[in-house]
């Protein structure tokens, strides 16, 4: 593993809440909608940022030899170890073969979440700052009675001018379109916005619908059979690496040479040991010159998670009280 990668500190930010301010509504609505896309992956974009606020504790983590696959049982980190990649046929065989059983695992298991995003990417060039955005998240399946379908809701914690501002997605409802408001004096109204629109994707890496840890199962293994069809590729398992005081095993992708059928140079994926859920990625390019550090272009994590807690229609309807939409 390249040791002059951007390590992430340890601790976390103390959130706390700012004095509203008055904002122009049409700002207002045109920052609200960059400001909590898609995880709310922006920023301003006049400078570059230190990701200095992270939960990822590297320090007690060794590279794990051969295979301690065993020590997991059936859980789905256990299919992938040093030993079976040294043995597979191409490197990234494992780690599609976990991106099979994750995702099945997650349909079978997993109905609904609450979590706290923690977000960083790099627009035009600059790094941006973190942003922390609490989620609920429900994923398609069906009842006895209905069909349920996938629903979003996300609220800004950080940075404190977008603090408060709510989003809302459901498959299928609004003409696909999402829900959202400002805030302060001037939130007097909802607005509905195209998801992949100028106004919702400016700034964004991903519309919203693309946010969740399924969904970044489904990156992990539409990036893996690219690479696939390529050598230059080398994978590496940390065990125990801290995401929110929870070990997880760290999964790194690298290419060494820099090709153009390659998006990343470094790729990082985090799955949860205990909870057998993905729960953190970070992409990295490669240095503009030698001896430099490999740039981050994005990274998501998802901490202080809940899951199966028992998501309605309520959590992600606009009209809910708890929530600060305007009635109209």
């Amino acid at each position: 593993m390249p040791d002059n990668v951007d390590n992430a500190p340890t601790h976390r930010p103390t959130i706390r809440r700012k004095p509203r301010k008055l904002w122009p509504l049409l700002v207002g609505a045109g920052f609200l909608a960059l400001g909590i896309i898609t995880a709310s992956q922006i920023g301003s974009t006049g400078t570059d940022a230190d990701f200095k606020e992270m939960a990822v504790k590297m320090e007690s983590a060794p590279l794990s030899a051969g295979d301690d696959a065993d020590r997991f049982g059936d859980r789905i980190v256990g299919l992938v170890s040093n030993a079976k990649i040294e043995n597979a046929e191409h490197p990234i065989d494992p780690l599609l073969d976990l991106a099979d059983e994750a995702f099945n695992r997650i349909d079978q298991t997993v109905r609904d979440y609450t979590a706290t995003i923690i977000s960083q990417v790099r627009i035009s060039g600059k790094l941006q700052p973190e942003k922390y955005i609490e989620c609920k998240i429900r994923h398609a399946h069906t009842t006895e009675d209905s069909e349920v379908p996938f629903s979003i809701y996300l609220k800004m914690l950080t940075p404190k001018k977008e603090h408060g501002r709510e989003v809302i997605w459901v498959d299928g409802e609004n003409d696909g379109k999402l829900i959202a408001h400002t805030t302060g004096m001037m939130n007097v109204k909802r607005f509905l916005f195209d998801p992949c629109g100028g106004i919702a994707m400016k700034g964004s890496r991903y519309p919203i619908y693309e946010i969740g840890f399924k969904n970044l199962v489904a990156k992990m293994k539409e990036f893996g059979l690219r690479d696939r069809q390529h050598g230059e590729c080398e994978v590496s398992i940390t065990r125990d690496v801290l995401v929110d005081d929870r070990p997880c095993t760290m999964i790194q992708v690298l290419h060494p040479v820099q090709r153009d059928h390659f998006a990343y140079h470094i790729s990082k994926i985090y799955l949860d040991q205990d909870n057998d859920v993905l729960v953190g990625y970070e992409g990295f390019l490669w240095p503009e010159k030698p001896g430099e550090k490999p740039k981050l272009l994005e990274r998501y994590f998802y901490v202080d998670m809940q899951i199966n807690v028992g998501l309605t229609d309520q959590d992600f309807s606009a009209d809910n009280s708890e929530y600060d939409f305007p009635s109209w």
